[in-house]
């Protein structure tokens, strides 16, 4: 134990040395992880803390107080696991650096142990997602900050967005991060419109240090243990493994290296435990493993909190497949043939008759009578992928892929149309007539799930059409499941063995994206939408209504206990629903970024076919209603609004507070103001009690 007088330990200049403040996370009943960054004069240094650890914020009856190595290959980070510490306990903890006589301490952070196993404790928590620092501010965090008696926050992806001036969700103005070394970062846009995304090490340690410096939510890590898992943008956004797609198909956008320095980052400033182990002294600073990295991932983790409480942390982003449908997806390309839908329809006990009239007649383009459609289709496509930015080798080789084997004879016309377009009428390649048409045998294609463009998200990863897209989901999980296994196989199974073995009165799951179904139904009549848009669509099949297969499965094991609860985020919205009778879920909106009202209006702006929709701007400003008559399982639906949640749980009920903002209440600060917050915060509560769910 080392003793250090007060009189010696000055708090002046703080911010100079640990700007990024104090926080820390993962509590057990005997542990938490602390964590800070020291650095002098701008630069990480290789330097010696003493750390500090008590039961009283004046340090008089200290627990531990013990030096620790700050290394520079750690950007300066600290981070370290106290241990042999009492259940149920608040402690406050400091670092200090020594410089002459006197100690520099950092600002005094406050922590809290879990209940042990056997204690029968009620729980309180928050539970926040999506803080995007671009433009915004956290003025939400003053809602957590106001609840002093909080076990914990538990966090759910996209701490940080790796882009600097993305035009599809951030603002252009406020406050900016401009990469240091952005030679090093990804280009992104054109002209004005250009923007950076993180690649580098320094580029994703820059992002930390920048979003850590805000001052509300260093209070929070100041003020309570933080429980996190990642989402996408902490390394790309919708990215699956080490692959990105922003490119949206027109290039490989895996990068082991960048996926690699994400990781390492995130290690770094995150107090997070990696290590489950016991460690023979009671404090010691540790940094991740070689063996802990991408494709060796592993940060999720189970927690307990005594008899009232279980919470699993996952990772739905490691061990994700890619999305079921390519970004480069030609539309006319025929997935299941006639022959092949037959037999998938019947499996499902569903009729081809019934289906038939739906789907597309096709053809085989390798036939030798339609060789002239094939040259010609060939080379209107090659121009085509040339204007979409494919050099002249990559846009012919592409579209002499695309034009092979059978596709769809709507879209085989529409491309011809094109190309007779720009020649004289004598040169025309002529389309396949209707009564041609009639002959042929029909098939299931691309562009019945919405997928119009060569290259695109939209009808790929965002607005598909629902029941082609069951379709082709139930066909892909049954040909090959692992095309919709979200967690990867040991997670799952872990998962699993996890929960039905709990013995807590509430099973809480924590989940970056939603297992909430987000659809917007566009069938009814009275819309007066015209065919074929007159649909029920998914909104985002990066969650797991783009593995609905793997999700009943994961849905059906929960439901064998009673008392799980599913928390879950990156929507921007919030939807709470319920999966059978059971499982109850609460997804929160984002605490910054854009809500889903407002990046579906920009989406709107820059395609041809949501533009389409008759008076959709109205139709938008229905969303939740829309989204609530398209899903009978949820109970409450709120699409343009900032968000967190409050969570109160006993032995009896779980007592549920959404605070939320509108996004006027994140484009100006309110840091100095909090009175000022409280007058414009909108509070509602729920209360789940046996198995139902009141709103009060």
């Amino acid at each position: 134990m080392i003793n250090i007088k007060e009189a010696l330990i000055s708090s002046n200049k703080n911010k100079d040395y640990f700007p990024q403040s104090v926080a820390s996370g993962d509590p057990k009943a005997n542990s938490v992880i602390l964590w800070t960054r020291y650095e002098e004069q701008g630069q990480s240094v290789d330097t010696e803390l003493v750390v500090q650890i008590a039961k009283d914020k004046a340090f008089k009856d200290l627990v531990i107080s013990t030096k620790a190595e700050v290394l520079k290959r750690n950007d300066g980070c600290l981070k370290i696991k106290a241990k042999d510490l009492e259940p149920y306990h608040y402690y406050y903890y400091r670092f200090l650096k020594k410089r002459g006589e006197e100690y520099l301490s950092s600002n005094i952070g406050r922590t809290k142990t879990a209940p042990s196993e056997d204690m029968k404790v009620d729980v309180s928590f928050a539970q926040a997602s999506c803080q995007d620092y671009i433009g915004r501010y956290y003025n939400l965090y003053h809602s957590i900050l106001k609840q002093d008696d909080l076990d914990f926050v538990v966090f759910l992806g996209d701490y940080i967005y790796e882009t600097t001036r993305d035009p599809r969700f951030q603002n252009d103005s406020g406050r900016t991060i401009t990469f240091r070394d952005q030679a090093n970062a990804i280009a992104l846009g054109e002209g004005d419109g250009r923007f950076y995304s993180a690649k580098s090490l320094n580029n994703y340690r820059q992002l930390y240090q920048v979003y850590r410096a805000d001052e509300l939510l260093q209070k929070v890590h100041e003020s309570f243990p933080m429980i996190l898992t990642w989402d996408d943008h902490e390394f790309s956004d919708d990215s699956y493994g080490a692959t990105a797609t922003f490119t949206k198909g027109k290039a490989d956008d895996s990068d082991l290296q960048r996926k690699l320095n994400s990781e390492r980052a995130y290690y770094e400033y995150m107090p997070l435990d990696l290590d489950d182990n016991d460690f023979v002294s009671q404090i010691k600073s540790y940094n991740a493993e070689d063996n802990q990295y991408y494709p060796e991932t592993k940060i999720y983790r189970n927690f307990n909190f005594g008899k009232n409480l279980d919470l699993w942390l996952t990772d739905f982003r490691t061990n994700r497949p890619d999305h079921l449908i390519p970004e480069d997806a030609f539309p006319g390309t025929i997935l299941f043939t006639q022959t092949v839908l037959k037999l998938l329809l019947a499996s499902q006990g569903i009729e081809f008759e019934s289906i038939k009239s739906s789907m597309m007649p096709y053809i085989d383009i390798e036939d030798k009578k339609y060789q002239e459609q094939k040259v010609a289709l060939v080379k209107v496509l090659e121009n085509a992928y040339q204007r979409e930015g494919l050099r002249f080798d990559e846009a012919r080789l592409k579209a002499i892929e695309t034009i092979s084997g059978n596709l769809s004879v709507p879209i085989i016309n529409h491309w011809l149309e094109r190309y007779n377009n720009d020649k004289p009428k004598e040169d025309h390649v002529f389309p396949l007539s209707l009564a041609e048409q009639e002959e042929l045998p029909v098939g299931f294609c691309y562009a019945l799930l919405g997928k119009l463009e060569l290259f695109g998200e939209i009808g790929s990863r965002y607005f598909v059409v629902k029941k082609s897209f069951d379709l082709l989901a139930a066909a892909t999980h049954f040909i090959n499941k692992k095309t919709q296994d979200g967690l990867g196989k040991h997670q799952e199974l872990w998962l699993k063995d996890q929960v039905l073995g709990s013995r807590a009165k509430w099973k809480f799951i924590a989940n970056s994206v939603s297992m909430n179904s987000y659809l917007l139904d566009l069938t009814d009549p009275k819309l007066g939408i015209p065919a074929p848009l007159n649909q029920n669509f998914y909104f985002n099949l990066d969650h797991w209504d783009g593995m609905p297969n793997k999700r009943k499965d994961l849905l059906e094991t929960f439901s064998k206990k009673e008392g799980v609860v599913l928390l879950s985020g990156d929507l921007h919205a919030c939807l709470i629903g319920r999966h059978g009778n059971k499982i109850k879920e609460f997804t929160v909106p984002s605490i910054t970024s854009s809500t889903q009202r407002d990046m579906i209006k920009k989406a709107v702006k820059g395609n041809e076919l949501l533009q389409r929709i008759p008076k959709l701007n109205e139709l938008l400003e229905r969303d939740s209603e829309l989204v609530l008559s398209a899903n009978q399982k949820l109970d409450y639906a709120e699409m343009n609004m900032h968000g967190i949640f409050i969570y109160q749980v006993s032995s009896d009920s779980i007592k549920v507070s959404l605070h939320k903002v509108s996004s006027d209440m994140v484009s100006q600060s309110y840091y100095g103001e909090p009175k000022n917050y409280f007058k414009n915060v909108v509070i509602e509560q729920f209360e789940l009690e046996n198995g139902s769910l009141r709103q009060l």
